[in-house]
């Protein structure tokens, strides 16, 4: 572990940090962010949800990959905690365990009947949003690896009925815990300091409840820990589960190499998320993804499969109706009828996303898109689904059916006829949505090209986004789809780290003005789709002739500026203000910086009468 990592973990946080935890009184986010900032120097922190309808939900990760922050510190990005809370990766990184008391009955229970004095509570203590504590020893620096434990008891609910609910757990590597500051989801209450003492050593009890294996017995990180000295141990490392989390790398499924299923399941990453429900928010390997999910995620970085969802029922045979091609997975949900079907690619279609944004060929992905819009349409399919995921088809949940076939773009794209470029972009273009999704991001990305040549920082124009897209979601979203109401936070955090980040390069552009043309800069409204073809001429004619004098005056102020400009150059340098002078400096032809000279004239002498004024 590194000297400053173990030396911060030891130190006990700065008096006027701690007053500031335990003197917050309201859901101040700049208040939050001073303390998350203060936190990250002595702790490795990553976002964690302040609230959500599931309790398994709440005080869970943001990110995914999150447990690299058991080992390496990342950098602190206070955009990430806007409105979140933040959450101490225990482990190597952060130099702690945690022990974190779940019921206090049976945890007094547990420490009586094995003895154990109270020497555990004389370390850094805080106190939970519902009032019980975590203690927070130090993560030992010795060969072994330390996670995750659970000790479980039983409580009586009523008169004969007794639940099995958890004493107690104790978080090393691979396990992160609420910090001080964040506000409980169900209490409402802040996580305060309640013992601000040095960090102990992790008594011996702890240590043996979660020490897991040795470096030397086991595989047991990546190589590259900042946490273990590279004299001190010599091993290929890989990550470490509890006996529990351990996966089958040898189960037989049944399934030939070249079947359906078996390169189904091939196509996945070595880390695959999935769900129980609609929502995605557990990542395990493969094999235990495909035995307990109901919903898959398709892998970020690549389309191997183009999946419909149709949403009514009797739905499964709709291709044929529709006189498309048999699909290679069909899935129905038995109860209402309704189906995902989905055609396997023969050549995967490399997807834009963060690992690979810059390194994908636009064609195949603008191809994709393309089939995919006539298919929709064809099989009157869900266009707000976003083709990320996908019903599990080995849950028991689906009655699921496989063909051996696989497709080629162009096999697919022969059973239908294509969308003009225009007809692709019209439902963007004149506001018609499919869903939620598309609408908070095709209005972050018009919000975002119009107003990122404003920002100096791109935490600004960050910051500037989330604010107009969560009162977009709280105002117009609930108006637009009264079913549904507004997204849920973590969505308008996610669209506007992706959206920004995605138009921010592009800001210093040559071509920006190229590029954000279509994006709404004179304000006309859409035309509507249900108008007449003359009306639509006619309107096309009065917008494209604004269009041309809305450019024709740009350009104008532009070279206006750009002029004047190389006069103060000029007289700066003490040079001649000539029309030759100004078409080398500015680069515009001679005649238009003729017809400016009357302007340049006027403008030279104000500023000889400021020189002479300031001598």
């Amino acid at each position: 572990m590194s000297e400053n990592s173990t030396n911060e973990s030891q130190t006990p946080l700065p008096i006027e940090l701690v007053e500031a935890i335990n003197n917050l009184k309201d859901f101040d986010d700049f208040a939050r962010l001073d303390i998350y900032s203060a936190l990250s120097e002595i702790f490795s922190l990553i976002p964690v949800r302040t609230y959500s309808t599931k309790t398994k939900v709440a005080k869970a990760p943001i990110k995914r990959g999150w447990t690299e922050a058991c080992y390496t510190k990342k950098e602190f990005e206070a955009f990430d905690y806007i409105s979140n809370n933040a959450g101490i990766a225990c482990g190597l990184a952060s130099g702690i365990i945690v022990l974190d008391v779940d019921n206090i009955k049976l945890f007094d229970q547990y420490i009586r009947n094995h003895h154990i004095d109270s020497a555990y509570t004389n370390t850094f203590t805080v106190k939970t949003g519902s009032g019980k504590p975590h203690y927070y020893f130090k993560y030992p620096k010795d060969q072994f690896t330390y996670g995750r434990y659970q000790e479980w008891g039983e409580i009586s609910v009523c008169s004969g009925i007794k639940k099995q609910v958890v004493a107690f757990d104790i978080l090393g590597c691979r396990s992160q815990v609420v910090a001080p500051g964040s506000i409980h989801p169900v209490t409402m209450q802040f996580y305060t300091i309640q013992d601000n003492l040095p960090i102990a050593d992790a008594p011996e009890w702890v240590l043996d409840l979660c020490r897991k294996e040795s470096f030397a017995d086991s595989n047991a990180r990546p190589s590259n820990s900042k946490g273990i000295e590279p004299d001190e141990v010599n091993y290929n490392i890989k990550p470490i589960y509890n006996d529990y989390e351990t996966p089958d790398f040898e189960e037989d499924d049944g399934y030939e190499d070249s079947s359906p299923q078996r390169r189904f399941k091939d196509h996945f990453d070595d880390i695959v998320w999935w769900g129980f429900g609609k929502e995605i928010e557990r990542a395990t390997y493969p094999n235990e993804a495909f035995k307990n999910s109901n919903y898959l995620m398709f892998p970020k970085s690549r389309r191997s499969y183009m999946c419909f969802d149709l949403d009514y029922t009797d739905s499964a045979s709709a291709w044929k109706a529709c006189k498309l091609p048999e699909p290679t997975i069909t899935i129905v949900n038995t109860h209402n009828g309704r189906s995902h079907i989905v055609y396997e690619l023969t050549t995967p279609v490399y997807w834009p996303c963060e690992y690979n944004k810059t390194a994908i060929l636009k064609k195949p992905v603008a191809y994709f898109k393309a089939i995919r819009f006539a298919y929709d349409q064809q099989l009157n399919a869900d266009r707000s689904y976003n083709h990320s995921s996908i019903k599990n088809p080995f849950s028991n949940s689906w009655a699921t059916t496989w063909v051996d076939k696989a497709y080629s773009l162009k096999e697919l794209a022969s059973f239908v006829n294509l969308p003009s470029i225009k007809e692709y972009f019209e439902a963007t273009r004149s506001s018609i949505y499919a869903g939620r999704d598309p609408e908070l991001f095709n209005i972050a990305r018009k919000w975002g090209f119009l107003n990122v040549k404003k920002h100096f920082d791109i935490n600004s124009f960050k910051q500037d986004m989330y604010a107009y897209l969560n009162k977009y979601n709280s105002d117009t979203i609930p108006l637009h789809w009264p079913d549904k109401g507004p997204m849920q936070n973590y969505v308008i955090h996610e669209k506007t780290k992706f959206v920004s980040e995605w138009i921010w390069p592009k800001r210093d552009d040559k071509r920006y003005g190229r590029v954000i043309k279509n994006f709404g800069v004179m304000g006309l409204q859409p035309i509507q789709k249900n108008i007449s073809d003359d009306e639509r001429s006619k309107l096309q004619k009065e917008n494209k002739a604004l269009g041309t004098k809305h450019t024709h005056k740009t350009k104008m102020f532009n070279n206006d500026s750009l002029i004047l400009n190389a006069v103060d150059e000029l007289m700066g340098k003490g040079m001649i203000i000539s029309n030759r002078n100004l078409v080398k400096v500015t680069g515009l032809s001679k005649n238009t910086i003729r017809l400016r000279n009357d302007m340049i004239d006027s403008y030279f002498k104000s500023k000889q009468l400021q020189l002479s004024i300031t001598k």
